[in-house]
């Protein structure tokens, strides 16, 4: 792959997938998370972490413009309008 040793331990998950026909195996598929693998090893960056927005909320500030109607759960079980 290019990369030079690194002496490090990794870690990275995979699953094989096989089907069975007459009970033998006739395809088989392999994932594996390479990227995660590539990204362990230096040869790849990491994931830079997105940066966290302020998301407190003044509940009492916000309001409805003239087209909103006020949540009433009962009403979906009226009948007609």
């Amino acid at each position: 792959m290019g990369i030079p040793a690194t002496g490090k331990q990794i870690s990275f998950g995979g699953i094989n997938l096989f089907r069975l026909g007459n009970g033998k195996v006739v395809e088989d598929w392999i994932y594996r998370d390479t990227v995660g693998m590539m990204r362990q090893l230096g040869a790849l960056p990491a994931l830079s972490q997105p940066k966290k927005k302020n998301r407190n909320v003044d509940l009492e500030s916000i309001t409805c413009s003239s087209h909103c109607e006020p949540y009433q759960p009962e009403s979906i079980f009226r009948d007609g309008p």
